[in-house]
């Protein structure tokens, strides 16, 4: 499997191997830290990467880090640009997917959330299935309880309450199970290892509600939400009784991961018929469609990432020549408004102005390089530092793309 060649780490996007933690830190002693995982699809016929819901999964992110009382200036925007950089300087042309992740970052000793400072990491990996046998899983009833609010917020992505989710999981996998269902302290299905639980009982659709202690899941939203508008189906949100899991018509999980999995039995036992049913398998269908944005109604649901712009430059503008003075960045930009402008009529506009103070202003940024990368951040693949959405000559390193590229 390729390996991520950047991440976001510490303020700035960074080489991967740079990404680094002492072993002293905090939320690596004590699982003091809150992430989200997202989904990027490639469309090939498109030569686009399509985001899932990125704005509900930082916002889910956001409340996950009020539960361990960080104290974090990001919003939902900011986090979608940064991983809009992320993604556009991997330049993945397949299946990814996103981790974001705040963490108690200070080193030392001690049991506390407060006084601690609060950091954000985030880096993208290659990925495809998550549970390979997603048309016919086998689960099994976990002897491990899903934890409690009162102990640990199930609502939010903590990263320690995960020890709970991986119990059940190595359990289950080695008794031979595809997945594991546990239950909570009442004895009713709460959710799977690391996924929502939905069962088909007389053509409605019920999963638990969010009182149950589960996680509060943006493709179980996603799915409730075509169950009713798509399918014409009554959905329930109640507590699940273990034996019921015996008696439904069909029974199956989702989650950003896992996507929708069809269980078909439970402990040996069938569920329905012991096949994947009609409800799960149009879901399963309309949910692949819309994530690879084929689907007009939900285009809202997925942020269109413009992926190998980078390598297309590399190719016809960069090659060995160095980046030094302006009359090769105003050449530049020439160049990015006439491939990218004009052939696309993706509306790029050369702005460029010569600035007395010897500074290049620069509106909108992505111009100039061809990806999307916000003044903050270093001019990673040009070798120049931004500062107040300037690109100051004094800051031009005589390296050329392909030597920055490979760090």
């Amino acid at each position: 499997m390729d390996q991520p060649q950047f991440a976001y780490f510490e303020g700035k996007i960074v080489p991967f191997g740079e990404a680094k933690v002492s072993v002293a830190t905090h939320a690596f002693n004590y699982g003091t830290g809150v992430f989200g995982g997202l989904r990027g699809y490639w469309n090939e016929e498109r030569k686009r990467l399509f985001v899932f819901r990125p704005w509900d999964h930082f916002h889910r992110l956001l409340h996950s880090a009020r539960l361990l009382c960080m104290e974090v200036s990001h919003t939902e925007e900011s986090l979608i640009q940064i991983m809009l950089d992320l993604l556009r300087a991997e330049n993945w042309q397949r299946d990814v997917y996103l981790r974001p992740m705040f963490y108690k970052a200070d080193a030392g000793i001690g049991v506390r959330l407060h006084n601690l400072k609060d950091d954000l990491t985030m880096w993208s990996v290659p990925f495809q299935k998550y549970i390979q046998n997603d048309t016919s899983a086998h689960a099994t009833i976990s002897s491990w309880r899903r934890i409690d609010d009162n102990v640990i917020p199930a609502r939010g992505k903590i990263s320690g309450a995960y020890v709970n989710s991986a119990l059940a999981k190595t359990d289950a996998a080695r008794a031979g199970f595809d997945e594991a269902l546990t239950l909570d302290q009442n004895g009713h299905v709460s959710e799977g290892s690391a996924m929502n639980v939905f069962m088909v009982r007389d053509g409605t659709v019920i999963t638990p509600p969010v009182t149950e202690n589960i996680l509060e899941g943006i493709t179980r939203r996603s799915l409730l939400q075509l169950t009713r508008d798509e399918l014409g189906l009554p959905v329930v949100e109640r507590p699940i009784d273990r034996s019921e899991t015996t008696i439904c018509d069909e029974l199956f999980m989702a989650g950003t991961a896992a996507q929708v999995v069809a269980i078909t039995k439970v402990d040996h036992r069938p569920v329905g018929n012991g096949v994947m049913g009609p409800v799960v398998s149009k879901l399963r269908d309309m949910f692949e469609e819309i994530v690879r944005g084929r689907n007009e109604k939900y285009k809202g649901w997925v942020l269109v990432v413009r992926i190998g712009i980078v390598n297309t430059l590399a190719q016809e503008v960069f090659d060995e020549r160095l980046v030094r003075d302006i009359a090769f960045v105003r050449q530049l930009t020439q160049f990015v408004d006439h491939r990218f402008g004009q052939a696309q009529g993706n509306g790029f506009e050369r702005r460029l102005q010569v600035r007395e103070n010897g500074a290049l202003g620069l509106f909108p940024v992505e111009v100039i390089h061809g990806v999307v990368f916000r003044p903050e951040s270093a001019f990673l693949f040009f070798g120049l530092e931004v500062r107040n959405r300037l690109v100051h000559r004094n800051s031009f390193l005589a390296c050329s793309y392909r030597e920055r590229r490979s760090l």
